[in-house]
Order: C-alpha cells, then structure tokens, then sequence
C-alpha cells in the first residue's frame, strides 16, 4: 500500500521548543530542492529501481535521509530501501599527502595508514554490496565539477552496483544545464536547484567530518552537551516530518 509508513511525531518534540522550531526551520530549507529531485526521479521511483540510497558522510547526511525517508515511504510496503552512508567528497580523490596537507589547514587528523581513502570506500562498499543492492541513488548535498561524485561512482560500478547520482545544489551553475550537470568522465547528476545547496549544521550530523575512520565511513561524533543532542534528536525529527510531508506530496499527484 502506498504511504504505509506515515510519520509519527515523536514525543520528545515539544511544539513550541525552541530548538524544535529551529530545527525545523533549518530542514524546511532543503524542501523545495528535493521536491524537484523527487519530481525529476519519479519515473525511476515509480518502477521502484533504487535498492538503496548512499549518502554523503557528512555535510550531505540529512540531505540523503530526507530523500531516502521519502522514497521509503513511496515504497510503502512494495519494496524496502536501505540507506547507507560513505564518508566521500573531497577527500576521496585525494592521496595520503594531499589528504594530510588538507586536515592540517582545517584542523583535521592526520593518518598514518598506507590505505587511501579511495580504497577504504572501496573495500567497505564491497562489505555494504548485499544492502545497497543492484542499483543505488548517490545524494550529495552540493558539487562543483562533480568529480568526487564520479569517483564515487565508478567505485560504485567496480562492484556491480549501478548508480543515479543527486545533489541539492552547485556551486558551479556555468557547468549545469537544465539541472543536469555532467561530469568530464561523463557522468550525469541531477541537482535540485541551480544555486548553492542550503547546508545543515556539522553538528547535527553527528559524525565527524575531517577525521578518518580508516573503513569507508564517518566516525560517529558524541554530542558534548544535552543541547547539542537534543539539537541532533530534533534535526532528525524534522526530517522525518518532512519526509512524510513530500512522501504524501508525490503520492498525491496523478501519474504521468
């Protein structure tokens, strides 16, 4: 049945909390791009072809649970979506040096492995092969010229997995048309809007950024205040509600 998995106010959510209202203001900003998203993906979403969506640790974090909790719930009870996080973006293209380098300037963590981060990601998407299926939705939050995405990608298909590639915004519109940017390798990401995407927090992600886990993934980041959880517990909340808010959205509309 369509819209099976309604979304069901938690009751830690207190309507009038401040950091509920300031929540909810801060996810409402990425509803008009993943409604194009949606919209644009609906014939796929409709022939229910994703297995999965793999989203971008850390900055794109909230931005993929939203669209991942919306499909889920088109879904409904037709087929169940995974949702998988890989700690991608810059750093994925980068070797140890260059990757050093670029912790030292923002505050990061060195490592010491021999591994890049290109390999790690590649051996723990081997491990996460049986969840994310045979074809996964990558959401990032924003790209320039895409080529992480790519790499992403093309890491993605060396292990049989087929993917679409999203991002809520572009810092580079130029390289865009349409809401299509493609990348020099050739790959095809669908942007939600032509501008810079409306970034969440790191705080709220409640993972680390800049340090590496060594196996593909964020490390998870433990809240140093009640404030700060409950402002983590909160984000989470309304992303649910407006998941369901655009799940309900894209159900009510006639199919093409």
């Amino acid at each position: 049945m369509f819209g099976e998995k309604n979304f069901q106010p938690a009751e830690e959510t207190p309507l009038m909390d401040a950091r509920w209202l300031q929540a909810r203001a801060i996810v409402r900003q990425l509803e008009e791009p993943a409604r194009n998203l949606l919209n644009h993906l609906r014939p796929k979403i409709d022939n229910l072809e994703y297995d999965s969506v793999l989203g971008d640790d850390t900055s794109g974090r909230i931005h993929a649970r939203l669209l991942a909790e919306a499909i889920d719930e088109i879904y409904g009870e037709r087929k169940k979506l995974s949702t998988v996080f890989v700690q991608g973006g810059t750093i994925l293209k980068a070797n140890n040096y260059e990757y050093n380098d670029y912790v030292r300037i923002l505050g990061g963590t060195p490592v010491t492995q021999s591994t890049t981060q290109a390999e790690e990601v590649a051996d723990y998407l081997s491990h996460m092969k049986p969840r994310l299926g045979s074809k996964t939705l990558v959401v990032t939050e924003e790209i320039g010229r895409g080529d992480s995405i790519e790499k992403l990608v093309s890491i993605l298909r060396s292990k049989g997995v087929e993917a679409d590639a999203v991002s809520f915004g572009t810092v580079n519109p130029r390289r865009a048309k349409d809401n299509l940017l493609v990348t020099k390798g050739g790959t095809e990401i669908v942007l939600g809007n032509m501008y810079e995407a409306p970034i969440v927090p790191e705080k709220y992600a409640g993972t680390q950024r800049r340090r590496r886990s060594g196996r593909g993934h964020a490390l998870k980041r433990q809240p140093e205040t009640e404030n700060e959880r409950k402002g983590i517990y909160f984000i989470r909340q309304a992303t649910k509600e407006l998941a369901h808010k655009l799940a309900m959205e894209y159900l009510a509309q006639e199919r093409p």
